[in-house]
C-alpha cells in the first residue's frame, strides 16, 4: 500500500511540476523600452524615438511577436509634438516589426490629442502593428528587443516632458502582444496571449527636454546685458 500511494504522490508531483512550466510560460514577460538620438533638443528642433520589444524568457525559435498595440502617453502637453504626414506610409512615424505587415491592422487611432479628444501635443494612441499573415513565423523580440517602431517628435515650446507606454484608460484600444504560438490549434496556443499583467515598460530614454531655440538665448543675453549696462 506504502508503494503505491508513494507512486501516486510522484505522478501528483510530476503533475503539478508540468503545471509550474506551463504557467511559468504564460507568465513570460513581455518588456518595452525606449531610445532616442538624444534627450535634450532645442525649440523646433526634432528628435527620433524608437520603441522596442523583447520576449524576456523566449531565446530561440519563430514564435516572436505577431502583434502588439500601445498608447504612447506624455504627462504634459505643449513641449513637444508628434511630426506626421497623415498617412502610415510616412517616415515620421516608421513601422518596423513585424515584417511584412497587414497595413489595414496597423497604425493608430489618434496623434497630438488627450484623453478626451482635445489638443494634447506628444501623445500617440493606440500605436501598433501586425504581421500580414497571423500564423506565419516571427523571431520579433526574440534573443533581445528587437525595434519595431520609429516616432519623430519636435519641441515647441521650453520644459520637459517624460514619455510611457500604457493603456491610457482603454481610449487608445489596450496595451497588448500576442505571440506566433497563440493561434496554433490546442490548449498552449493559449499560453502565448500576453496582456496587461505580463507587460512591463523598462524606463529609461523617456524623458526630454526641450530649451530656447539659440537665436532666442542669443537675444536674451543681448537684451540682459544691455540692461546691467543702463543700471551700472
Amino acid at each position: 500500500m506504502v508503494v503505491v500511494m508513494n507512486s501516486k504522490l510522484k505522478l501528483i508531483c510530476f503533475a503539478t511540476l508540468v503545471l509550474l512550466f506551463f504557467n511559468a510560460v504564460s507568465s513570460a514577460d513581455l518588456l518595452f523600452q525606449m531610445t532616442a538620438t538624444k534627450n535634450t533638443l532645442a525649440v523646433g528642433e526634432e528628435v527620433t524615438i524608437g520603441i522596442w520589444a523583447n520576449i524576456e524568457e523566449q531565446t530561440t525559435g519563430l514564435n516572436g511577436l505577431n502583434l502588439w498595440q500601445l498608447d504612447m502617453v506624455a504627462d504634459v502637453p505643449s513641449v513637444v509634438k508628434v511630426k506626421t504626414d497623415g498617412t502610415k506610409s510616412g517616415t515620421e512615424i516608421n513601422f518596423i516589426a513585424p515584417s511584412p505587415r497587414d497595413l489595414d491592422g496597423t497604425g493608430w487611432t489618434s496623434i497630438n490629442k488627450d484623453l478626451d479628444a482635445n489638443v494634447f501635443e506628444g501623445n500617440v494612441l493606440g500605436l501598433g502593428a501586425t504581421i500580414a499573415s497571423m500564423p506565419d513565423d516571427s523571431d520579433t523580440g526574440v534573443g533581445g528587443f528587437t525595434l519595431l517602431v520609429e516616432v519623430t517628435i519636435e519641441g515647441i515650446a521650453p520644459g520637459t516632458v517624460e514619455y510611457n507606454l500604457v493603456d491610457a484608460l482603454g481610449v487608445g484600444g489596450g496595451f497588448y502582444g500576442v505571440l506566433r504560438d497563440y493561434f496554433e490549434e490546442g490548449p498552449t496556443g493559449n499560453y502565448y496571449d500576453i496582456m496587461d499583467g505580463n507587460l512591463r515598460f523598462v524606463s529609461g530614454n523617456n524623458v526630454f527636454t526641450v530649451v530656447p531655440e539659440p537665436a532666442s538665448v542669443v537675444l536674451f543675453a543681448i537684451a540682459s546685458a544691455f540692461a546691467l549696462r543702463r543700471r551700472k
